[in-house]
């Protein structure tokens, strides 16, 4: 009996020990099939119950559901659909929140919307992945109810983990949203502005329906030596007085300003080359506490928010301690201050405007993804901005710096989490001209510890006294004036370039290399649409007017045409091909893709690179492109050499503005060319 007993546990220890030495192989088998949930929730639940005008919170998460997860798993590619009907909700764009290295793509599906979340490596290694991962957050905006319960649909897609060809369904839910109330017409805000030094009130506008037409009011801004003239809406300039139909989008009027022939009135100062645009920044009161040159808010986050709705002035939040007595080089604000402040700013919407800082030494201006950046790493400390003269130089520093003024400019939490900023930050440092100095002497350089130089490209404002940069890294920087530096404005002479405007610098650049200039001695027409002849033109000088050896094939280009050479050299080497009837159209107006086809065309006869493709998918109207287009309109989106008119929009049919050319083609020579004229 004892030795069966024996035996048998010998067998038994022999089993083990076999389950022992083969359990990885059966653990990495059992390892293989997991399981995922998309779980999406509207307002931490699965149903929410609200009215006409709300807005309702949405979030993605992915999450690992067997019993094998470990914490972490490498993923390959992930990807979720949310479908909703766009005549309930709409997308509040300001409010998405992304997991780092995941896209968010809005598309139309149906009648509805269709949001892609989704991420890929190419890493043979993968993505390290949480367990339970928040991939998106986002808001929508309740449109319509009576009553009705509407459903949300997320449409499981696949995951792929444990190697590139493996894939494993995942499960997601829906969610169900009950609407109350009857829906109000959607309108939207129209606002007027002075534009570049310009003083007045703005005229008083309410909100109007798209489709719904109005009258532009008379100008009640004035500006130093300049003449009003008109209203400018982002595409095209509008007398006062005008009747203009409402687009289904807010609506921002910049005065248009001509130099006036005698100085004379109506308004304030000449065009700055660069300068920020005008906004009314007014500067919130708050308490603080002082020790020393550092001021602290001390203000209870509910008293912050009743300032900040009660403010509600166009531009930046701004806190300003310029002409405090105490010359205050650095302010700690609390995270809840902080995360008030970019609560403010995201429900907005407006993504160049942030927060304002201005110390006594200078300021510093976050934009809504800089001030959101910001406010993550706070945690729940204080964040502390500062701006103060560099005391603490090496001796590399030392030796570039001499007697420049120079400043160590600091954005830290006190969490000692590392600020990764997203957005843009802008930087105004003071700097006093000096007699017979000019704006454009004024270089600001970031020193690195070792002394060398980066110049920031900096703009100077003449009014504010200040230099001012953009830049994503924040250290020490020094100002100073280099002669050499100044240069006349090539479209000076121009009474209707706004050198504040973002076309002021292409305009420079097309000018000064003899690509096209004004439609007379004294004007520009930034704004006028461009003809396919004319941009034809452009292509042919920048290639050095070459010989043709035979005239155009089109019937409507006469050999005796100012244009004639350039359409013949152009159709000779497949740049353009025409309307394809025997006719050009050398006076018609060129679109926005028949400019990406032309310029594509010329990049292959240049033998450039152009495999370059866009989806396209961030634009809604991405179908209106035409079929002969789409190749080159996937590859100038692809290049950054043509954008969206707004975030979602193309206008790929839309006339191209000489502005626009001008940008553009200064982009191209810069980018896809690469080495400049």
């Amino acid at each position: 009996m004892i030795k069966t007993t024996i035996r048998n546990i010998h067998i038994l220890l022999s089993l083990l020990l076999c389950f022992i030495l083969f359990c990885p192989a059966v653990s990495a088998a059992a390892g293989s099939q997991r399981s995922y949930n998309l779980d999406l929730t509207v307002n931490g639940d699965y149903n929410a119950v609200v009215n006409v005008g709300d807005e309702i919170t949405l979030q993605v998460k992915l999450e690992r559901t067997d019993a094998g997860k470990s914490g972490s798993y490498a993923l390959y590619a992930v990807q979720d659909e949310i479908i909703y009907d766009s005549s309930y909700f709409s997308l509040i764009e300001s409010s998405k929140i992304v997991a780092d290295g995941y896209d968010f793509n809005l598309r139309d599906s149906g009648n509805g919307k269709c949001i892609i979340i989704s991420r890929l490596s190419y890493e043979p290694q993968g993505i390290v992945t949480a367990d339970s991962l928040v991939i998106a957050t986002f808001r929508l905006k309740v449109l319509a109810g009576g009553g009705k319960a509407v459903e949300i649909i997320s449409r499981n897609y696949k995951i792929s983990t444990e190697d590139s060809t493996t894939t494993d369904t995942i499960t997601s839910n829906n969610v169900n949203v009950t609407i109350s109330g009857t829906a109000v017409p959607t309108t939207y805000a129209v606002t007027f502005k002075g534009g570049t030094d310009a003083t007045g009130t703005a005229p008083a506008m309410a909100n109007k329906a798209a489709g719904e037409s109005f009258i532009l009011p008379a100008n009640t801004f004035t500006r130093e030596g300049y003449t009003f003239a008109g209203w400018y809406d982002g595409t095209k300039t509008y007398a006062a007085g005008s009747t203009y139909t409402m687009p289904a989008h807010a609506v921002t009027f910049t005065a248009q300003w001509t130099k006036s022939a005698a100085g004379g009135g109506g308004g304030g100062g000449g065009a700055v080359p660069g300068q920020p645009k005008a906004e009314t920044e007014k500067a919130l009161e708050v308490p603080v506490t002082i020790q020393g040159s550092t001021a602290t808010l001390v203000i209870e986050e509910q008293e912050l928010s009743s300032l900040l709705a009660e403010s509600a002035a166009a531009g930046p939040v701004t806190l300003d301690f310029s002409t405090a007595a105490e010359k205050i080089s650095s302010l700690n604000i609390p995270a809840g201050a902080l995360q008030t402040i970019n609560q403010a700013v995201r429900t907005s919407g407006k993504a160049d405007e942030g927060l304002k800082v201005a110390l006594s030494k200078g300021a510093i201006e976050f934009d809504a993804a800089a001030l959101n950046s910001a406010s993550a790493a706070a945690g729940e400390g204080h964040l502390s901005i500062t701006i103060d003269e560099a005391s603490s130089l090496t001796q590399e520093q030392k030796a570039v710096v001499q007697d420049n003024p120079v400043y160590d400019i600091r954005v830290e939490a006190d969490t000692g989490k590392a600020i990764d900023f997203k957005g843009t930050i802008t930087v105004y440092l003071p700097y006093e001209l000096k007699p017979g100095q000019s704006p454009d002497g004024v270089v600001v350089y970031y020193v690195d510890t070792s002394g060398n130089l980066v110049n920031m490209q900096a703009k100077y404002d003449p009014v504010t006294k200040m230099a001012y940069f953009t830049t994503t890294h924040l250290s020490v920087y020094m100002i100073v004036y280099d002669k050499s530096a100044v240069h006349i404005c090539p479209s000076a002479r121009y009474i209707d370039v706004d050198q504040s405007q973002w076309y002021h610098e292409a305009v420079d650049f097309a000018i000064e290399n003899g690509l096209f200039v004004g439609t007379s001695d004294t004007t520009f027409e930034p704004h006028t649409a461009m003809s396919r002849a004319m941009l034809v033109t452009v292509l042919w000088r920048l290639e050095g007017n070459p010989a043709v050896s035979s005239a155009a094939s089109f019937a409507d280009v006469a050999g005796n045409a100012w244009y004639a050479n350039a359409v013949a050299w152009a159709s000779a080497n497949k740049i353009v091909s025409g309307y394809g009837n025997g006719l050009f159209g050398p006076n018609d107006n060129i679109t926005r893709e028949q400019m990406a086809a032309v310029l594509r065309g010329y990049a292959e006869f240049k033998g450039y690179d152009v495999a370059a493709a866009d989806n396209l998918t961030a634009f809604s109207d991405a179908g209106d492109v035409s079929a002969w287009a789409l190749t080159s309109m996937k590859w100038a989106v692809a290049e950054k050499l043509i954008g969206g008119m707004t975030a979602t929009t193309l206008a790929p049919r839309g006339n191209a503005t000489r502005a626009q050319v001008a940008t553009i083609l200064m982009r191209f020579i810069e980018g896809v060319k690469g080495t400049g004229i």
